[in-house]
C-alpha cells in the first residue's frame, strides 16, 4: 500500500497567516503541521509517500522532508494547478499508485489516542486483502461542516452526505480515506460538483452503492483536531504541547516512529539528533538508548533526559517497561547523578555510597548490592551510608511516543 498527503489549497481561513505560505508549513507547537499526516502513514507502516501541493509550496516540502531516506522511506511529490477537490489527489497520483492500493491522508488533520497505530494497520490489512474502501466517523457538535455519514439502528452506513445543512447524524468522516487500486478509475469517472470539485464523498458513495466500503468509528478516547482556522490551529498546538509536557512523550515525532519501526538504526537516530540544538534533539538522543519494551546495548553513548547524569562501568541499569546495558556511557535522568565503581551516587541533595551497584528503579525505589538503599516519599533507609533524597528518582523509564494525525 502507498500513501499520499494532500497539502495543496491556499488556506484563505488563515490569511494573512498563509499568504505566502503553505498552511503545512506552519508549526504545531515543535513541528511542521505536516509531519502530523506523515506520521499517520507511518504508523500504518507505509513507507512510499507522495506528497501533493501547489506550485508556490512544492518546494518547501521538497526541502523539508527531501527523498526521504533519512527516515527510511522514499517520497515523491506531485503538484496539483489548481483546487480540484480532494479525490483529484488520485488521479494526479496515478502514476505513483501504479497497481498498489492506496491511503489518502489530508495535510491539515491531527489524530491522538491509544490504539490508533492499530486501527490504521488493520484497515490497510483489510483493504490489501479484500479490496473495497475504509473510512471513519468521529462523532462532532456541529457536524454540517464535514462529510456526514448516516447509519442504521446497527451501525451499517446507508449514505454521506457532503456539508449538509442538516446533517443526518453527528459523525463527521475525518481526512484519512484507505481504498484498492480502483479508486483511481473511480474519481476519474465522478463529475465535478457544484462547487466545481471531485469531491471525496462521491468517491465514498460509489463503493457504498457497491456493497465495499466499510465505516469505522472512532471512540471518544481519540482526538481528530482541524487546523484550518485560527483557534483551531492554537488549540491544537495547545493540546499537543499539554500531551508532551504531562507525559514525556512527543506527538507524531517521524524520527521516533522510523526508529520503532525499524528503518533507521539507532546510530542514524543518534545522527539526526545531532543536528538539532534544542529538546526535541535531547529526545531524540534520549529514545535512541531507552525505548519502551526493549533493550539497548549501549556502549560509549549518551542518553539525556531531563538535568542529569549517570556513569557506568559495565552495570546493569533497569527502568520502568524497559532495559538499557551500558558500558561507559552516559545516561542523563531527572535530577539525579550515579557515579559507579567505588565513587557516589547522588539523589537530590543526598550521596550514596556504592560499588559495583545494580540500580533498579521502579516507583521511586532504588536499590544496590552495599549498600541496601530504599526510597518512598523522601525516605531513605541505608545500612552503610547516610542517604537524604527529596522526592527524587535515580532513573525514569525511557518515554516513547504513539500518535498520530491531518485535513484541510
Amino acid at each position: 500500500m502507498k500513501g499520499i498527503i494532500l497539502a495543496g489549497g491556499v488556506g484563505t481561513r488563515l490569511y494573512p497567516i498563509t499568504k505566502a505560505v503553505s498552511k503545512q508549513i506552519l508549526p504545531l507547537y515543535d513541528k511542521p503541521m505536516v509531519y502530523y499526516p506523515l506520521s499517520v502513514l507511518m504508523l500504518a507502516g507505509i513507507r512510499d509517500v507522495l506528497l501533493i501541493s501547489t506550485p508556490r509550496d512544492i518546494h518547501l516540502f521538497e526541502e523539508l522532508l527531501g527523498a526521504g531516506d533519512w527516515l527510511g522511506m522514499r517520497f515523491e511529490y506531485a503538484v496539483q494547478e489548481k483546487a480540484r477537490g480532494l479525490a483529484d489527489a488520485f488521479i494526479v497520483g496515478e502514476s505513483f499508485i501504479g497497481e498498489d492500493s492506496c491511503v489518502l491522508v489530508l495535510g491539515d488533520n491531527v489524530f491522538y489516542g491509544r490504539g490508533f497505530s492499530g486501527t490504521l494497520r488493520d484497515a490497510s490489512a483489510r483493504i490489501t486483502r479484500n479490496g473495497g474502501g475504509a473510512i471513519f466517523g468521529y462523532y462532532v457538535k456541529d457536524p454540517a461542516a464535514y462529510g456526514v455519514v448516516e447509519f442504521d439502528a446497527d451501525g451499517k452506513a446507508l449514505s454521506i452526505e457532503e456539508k449538509p445543512k442538516q446533517p443526518k447524524s453527528h459523525y463527521a468522516v475525518p481526512g484519512l480515506y484507505f481504498y484498492d487500486n480502483e479508486v483511481v478509475s473511480i474519481a476519474k469517472g465522478i463529475q465535478p460538483s457544484p462547487r466545481g470539485e471531485i469531491e471525496i464523498t462521491a468517491v465514498n458513495n460509489a463503493y457504498l452503492a457497491k456493497g465495499r466500503l466499510s465505516v469505522e468509528t472512532l471512540g471518544r478516547g481519540m482526538a481528530w483536531l482541524d487546523t484550518g482556522t485560527y483557534d483551531g490551529l492554537l488549540e491544537a498546538g495547545n493540546f499537543i504541547a499539554t500531551i508532551q509536557k504531562r507525559q514525556g512523550m512527543y506527538v507524531s515525532c517521524v524520527e521516533e516512529i522510523a526508529f520503532a519501526n525499524g528503518w533507521i538504526s539507532r546510530d542514524a537516530l543518534l545522527e539526526l539528533a545531532a543536528g538539532y540544538k534544542t529538546e526535541y534533539g535531547e529526545y531524540l538522543r534520549f529514545i535512541a538508548v531507552v525505548t519502551s519494551n526493549s533493550e539497548v546495548l549501549d556502549s560509549d553513548s549518551k542518553v539525556l533526559d531531563s538535568d542529569s547524569k549517570i556513569k557506568t562501568s559495565d552495570p546493569t541499569v533497569k527502568t520502568s517497561d524497559s532495559k538499557v546495558l551500558t558500558s561507559d556511557s552516559k545516561v542523563k535522568t531527572s535530577d539525579s547523578k550515579v557515579l559507579d565503581s567505588d565513587s557516589k551516587v547522588k539523589t537530590s541533595d543526598s550521596e550514596v555510597l556504592t560499588s559495583d551497584p545494580t540500580v533498579k528503579t521502579s516507583d521511586s525505589k532504588v536499590k544496590t548490592s552495599d549498600p541496601t538503599v530504599k526510597t518512598s516519599d523522601s525516605k531513605v533507609l541505608t545500612s552503610d551510608p547516610t542517604v537524604k533524597t527529596s522526592d527524587s528518582e535515580v532513573l525514569t523509564g525511557g518515554p516513547t511516543s504513539a500518535l498520530v494525525v491531518s485535513d484541510t
